[in-house]
């Protein structure tokens, strides 16, 4: 068993024919003690002065010599004392490329990468850079093929170089910039294909080496590319130290090239005005305050110069260009203001340039203006004298304006004009404020100052005649259609969040007031009541819209929660008096009660304090941003009278209507624009509330940051809509994403971790038809293409709770606010959908109605995106770090938690959500997200693939059990059932890099159902395509490469080669897929045309 003979005074056997060795059994072995100590010490050294001998026969061919070397167990412990010899000793075995050296002198390569394709290169670049050569490197790397090796070797430490080696790689100057070729590390480096690409010329040195150059590596590759940006190459928000250093170039390229120059600061504002595709907001809004002042002080915009036919001075007239700070300029549209004492923009070349807003031109007016009126008096004649001048122009043009008839002024024929265009032009609907100014400014032309009675017809006397509906019966019928449930409080929730509140407070006095100083008829309202309390001014709009009854006050805001009109009359249910202490417009305070708007707060106070102390002066300040509802419960007394609601509303019903509100208290904080904080309390004194429960959104700064963002975007957007009114169309609205974590904690100490995706626009407007489009511009419903996603981002390992037990999300549909509707979906879906008009309970799900195409487009083209990059998030937060104690187990349960979180195919046809689920997958086939889990027994993490790749391997599916494989020829049904379901060979197929997706039973029926097309199967028939890509270069191929090779040497063994006998017994295909093992336990290339 060794390669070379060995003597001693060993120990023998009786029968002097075997040593004697010493086992674990045989304690008193004293033979075999000695023949094992023997070996270890004197026969282990002679064996290595034995091959120290030989080194100067050895010659250059090393294999024969290390064919000498102890390779397996002989029982007598010589192997271990070998080695273990070598390393502690200082024996010089290793032949080296001069001399002979000890283990500790030695280098040794991992025989994988010595052997690979770049291996060799390597070996000889580390002799060339052995330790104890004195090199100069920089003068080392100057020829043309040491550029080359050290760029390939850079190259694969990038692409192929374990995680420590990206790490050295990520602080050290060694990859290779464009043009100069000077040496970055990824920090310093741009991505060319990101955003931020344009404000770079290749001559700065900030792109990586594109290999256009003969013999240059190429570090632009995609692969690289991304490996590169995982390292810190910068690809979307620069840093702020770069944008001021860019904007500083454009004072160096102006003396080179002035379109360059020009060109570079219109892209650097373009850049700064564009929407981050991480955070989803506009990147100038990611900067603080300083350093947008610091940029704002730099000079890098162009300054007009004095057009030719201008014939008045020119501030600063130099027909040199030149350039400066944002600060300093003003608009080219303000020439005719400013141009004489202040530099103005050129902007000729884009209209991007924004950096003044039409406030401010109309502030510099009105200061001019107010200028000019306070000197007036100090030249009064002067002014005279220049009016005199214009009335004689006036007159000698009069009889020019005659011959052009020219009206002195409008008669009554041209006011009844107007009327009946604008009559013509707003035809049912409702005139705005300003058209209704409009023609009351024209009807005052009908009006006489002086008329005798004569001139007037004696008016008939007439009686009253038409149909009407008294109010209370109108409320009556409202209430019909509006349940008296937990909805009565999500109104107050969302009249809240329209008027911009951060915390809604519902407080349960229950107390009996006094009733000595109350108005006449209030005695009776004194007794227990629901106050409502919000941080936030009511409007003079908003109070108009109550008085409006079924109308409200924003059905033109598309952004408001509230559209509507019908919900505040909700509180009907519980009282017949509802009022209200807040602030007009944020000044004034007021008392609105039935019939009556009460101003004058002192003397209310003075004169009425027990009426006043219902709403709760001593708790809240309601001098400050406020509004508080009074709600007097009805009592038995008040049901009698009423003739709105004959039901009483005791105290244990609106308790038990709070208690129930609680379930949906964290869902209704999920959405909302401004509220962040909902409470129940009660109250004892009316001084100190008691806090029953009480749930907050926990939001960071940039997460805050990026919700004001798209709201912000949203409210720009329909505020622009509606300027156009409505010309523009909803199909023009540009698509915008956030993504916001934040977490929801109540007062029993329960957090929850959610991740929102929001998105405005739809993904492709043309599927809009023509008759939605018409029906909106009509103003039939005014909604935004809005909607989102929210679920939770974070793993929770719950190893003592059974998976199928596990509480998942009981989906729920929101119109910002959650509905009565819920579905299928393991997530939460929000849209601006259209509802029932009274009730607003249900989705608008009418046939051929333009509001159920508007639902369905929601889903489709707004929800269903958001769904795939919510999944994204998770993906991200679940699996981007492995915990150190996270078993095999708990990944596994990991990724099936994953799954659950796709969509299930709706059980019904014709269920409402079906469209949704398929435009999620199609989004996820096409989109060609990889959302699909690959693991490996031998491999720790997870490998993310996709459904269809270009020119590459994507997932290959495997058929839950429920599923029976395709009968391959030459096979009987159960053999074939039996192969493809291996377990053996599924894991050597992904131990050869076949990315094989082992999906649940209701991912994999969607995906066949919704992409049967394109979705790949782990059958025989796809896996021999992928065996015979072992020659290929591409990275998703066949990991069998360099071939031949011994199996040990390729990772595998005789099992193995069993295992993948399969594809060449009675597969004829099978013999050309090059994986043919040889007697010798090689791995050749073999097809048919080598086989002999």
């Amino acid at each position: 068993m060794l390669p070379v003979h060995l003597n001693g005074t060993f120990a023998l056997t009786s029968s002097r024919r075997n040593l004697l060795i010493s086992t674990e059994e045989d304690i008193d072995n004293k033979g075999g003690n000695w023949n094992s100590a023997l070996v270890s010490d004197a026969v282990c050294r002679a064996y290595v002065l034995l091959l120290q001998s030989l080194q100067d026969h050895v010659g250059a061919n090393y294999s024969s010599y290390y064919q000498l070397w102890p390779r397996s167990e002989n029982g007598l412990s010589l192997v271990d004392s070998f080695y273990t010899c070598l390393i502690n000793d200082n024996y010089s075995v290793f032949p080296s490329q001069t001399r002979w050296v000890s283990f500790h002198e030695a280098t040794f390569f991992d025989p994988a990468f010595r052997f690979s394709q770049i291996g060799d290169l390597a070996f000889r670049t580390a002799l060339e850079l052995k330790k104890g050569q004195i090199i100069i490197v920089s003068d080392f790397w100057k020829t043309p093929d040491k550029v080359k090796v050290r760029d390939t070797l850079t190259l694969h430490a990038i692409l192929r170089g374990s995680q420590h080696v990206r790490r050295f790689v990520s602080t050290v100057a060694c990859i290779p910039c464009d043009v100069s070729h000077e040496l970055k590390t990824p920090h310093e480096l741009v991505h060319p294909l990101c955003d931020a690409a344009v404000l770079f010329l290749p001559a700065d040195g900030r792109f990586p080496q594109n290999g256009s150059e003969e013999g240059a590596v190429d570090f632009c590759q995609s692969e690289c590319l991304m490996r590169l940006t995982e390292l810190g190459m910068n690809d979307d928000d620069l840093q702020w130290r770069d944008i001021i250093q860019r904007a500083n170039s454009v004072k160096d390229l102006l003396a080179l090239d002035k379109s360059l120059a020009f060109s570079r600061a219109v892209s650097i504002v373009d850049y700064l005005a564009s929407t981050s595709s991480c955070s989803k907001t506009l990147r100038i809004l990611q900067y603080s305050p300083d350093e947008k002042e610091q940029l704002s002080r730099t000079e890098f915009l162009p300054v007009l110069t004095k057009p030719r036919d201008w014939p008045f001075p020119w501030f600063e007239d130099d027909i040199q260009p030149r350039l400066a700070a944002p600060c300093q300029l003003y608009p080219s549209r303000m020439t005719n203001l400013v141009s004489c004492t202040q530099k103005l923009l050129d902007d000729s070349s884009t209209s991007s340039l924004r950096l003044k807003t039409t406030k401010e031109s109309r502030s510099i007016v009105h200061d001019s203006l107010k200028i000019v009126t306070q000197e007036l008096p100090a030249h009064e004649d002067t002014v005279k004298s220049a009016v005199n001048q214009l009335l004689t122009v006036a007159k000698f043009h009069e009889s020019h304006q005659e011959i052009e008839r020219v009206r002195e002024k409008f008669g009554t024929q041209d006011m009844l004009g107007v009327m009946e265009e604008m009559k013509q032009d707003v035809g049912d609907r409702q005139l705005s404020d300003d058209q209704v100014e409009l023609f009351c400014r024209a009807a005052q032309l009908f009006c006489f100052a002086r008329l005798e009675t004569q001139d007037v017809h004696p008016l008939d006397p007439k009686q009253r005649f038409g149909q009407s509906e008294k109010l209370t019966n109108r409320i009556k019928r409202l209430l019909q259609g509006y349940t008296c449930d937990v909805s009565i409080f999500k109104e107050f929730i969302q009249n809240a969040d329209d008027a911009g509140a951060t915390e809604i407070r519902f407080i349960k006095d229950f107390r009996q007031l006094g009733t000595d100083s109350v108005p006449d008829g209030w005695k009776e309202f004194q007794g227990p009541a629901l106050c409502v309390y919000n941080n936030a001014d009511f409007t003079s709009k908003d109070i108009a819209g109550i008085q409006n009854l079924g109308e409200g006050s924003k059905g033109e805001e598309m952004m408001k929660t509230g559209q509507f009109g019908v919900g505040f009359n909700a509180v009907y249910h519980i009282t017949d008096v509802p009022s209200f202490w807040t602030r007009r417009d944020g000044t004034e305070q007021a008392i609105c009660e039935p019939g009556m708007e009460l101003n004058d707060i002192d003397s209310l106070k003075e004169e009425y304090p027990d009426m006043v102390d219902g709403y709760l002066l001593n708790t809240f300040d309601m001098s400050q941003p406020a509004t508080l509802f009074r709600l007097p419960l009805r009592t038995k007394w008040m049901a009698t009278k009423s003739s709105i609601k004959k039901e009483p509303m005791t105290e244990y019903i609106v308790s038990s209507l709070l208690t129930d509100f609680l379930k949906d208290a964290s869902l209704c904080l999920l959405f909302l624009n401004n509220l962040q904080k909902i409470g129940i309390y009660s109250t004892k004194d009316g001084r100190k509330l008691e806090t029953e429960y009480e749930i907050e959104m926990v939001i960071d700064k940039r997460n805050a940051l990026r919700k004001e963002a798209f709201r912000e975007i949203l409210s720009g957007e329909s505020e622009m809509m509606i300027d156009d009114g409505l010309s523009s169309g909803i199909v023009e609205m540009k698509s915008s994403e956030t993504i916001v974590n934040f977490s929801l904690k109540d007062s029993h100490g329960v957090q929850e971790d959610w991740i929102q995706v929001n998105r405005a626009g739809f993904l492709d407007a043309s599927k809009a038809p023509e008759k939605l489009q018409d029906d909106w511009r009509k103003e039939h419903f005014r909604l935004l293409p809005r909607g989102g996603v929210a679920t939770h981002p974070i793993y929770h390992r719950r190893v003592s709770k059974p998976l199928s037990k596990q509480d998942n999300i009981q989906s729920r549909v929101f119109c910002t606010l959650p509905l009565p509707v819920k579905t299928d979906l393991p997530v939460h879906i929000n849209g601006h959908f259209a509802l029932e008009h009274e009730s607003r309970r249900n989705l608008w799900d009418r046939e051929d109605d333009s509001r159920t195409t508007w639902n369905k487009l929601l889903c489709t083209d707004v929800i269903a995106p958001s769904y795939v990059k919510a999944l994204e998030q998770v993906k991200f937060a679940w699996f981007r770090t492995k915990h150190e104690d996270e078993t095999s187990t708990e990944a596994a349960a990991k990724i099936v938690e994953f799954f659950a979180l796709f969509p299930s195919i709706p059980k019904t046809e014709s269920s409402f959500w079906s469209p949704l689920v398929e435009a999620f997958y199609q989004e996820v086939i096409n989109g060609r997200q990889a959302l699909f889990p690959v693991t490996r027994a031998d491999t720790p993490g997870v490998i993310w693939t996709s459904i269809v790749k270009e020119k590459s391997f994507a997932g290959y599916f495997r058929r839950p059990p429920e599923y029976s494989s395709p009968v391959l020829p030459y096979y009987s049904q159960n053999d074939t059932e039996k192969r493809v379901s291996d377990g053996k060979l599924l894991e050597l197929l992904k131990r050869l890099n076949m990315k094989i997706v082992q999906a649940p039973l209701h991912v994999f029926t969607a995906l066949k159902n919704y992409g049967a097309d394109k979705i790949q199967e782990a059958t025989l028939s796809a896996v021999l395509p992928f065996l015979k890509s072992c020659t290929a270069t591409a990275s998703d191929t066949c990991q069998l490469k360099n071939l031949p090779q011994p199996l040990a040497d390729l990772g595998l063994d005789g099992e193995d080669v069993l295992t993948l006998d399969l594809f060449k017994i009675g597969q004829p295909c099978a013999l050309n897929t090059g994986l043919l093992p040889t007697e010798d336990w090689l791995q050749r290339l073999w097809s048919l045309s080598s086989a002999k």
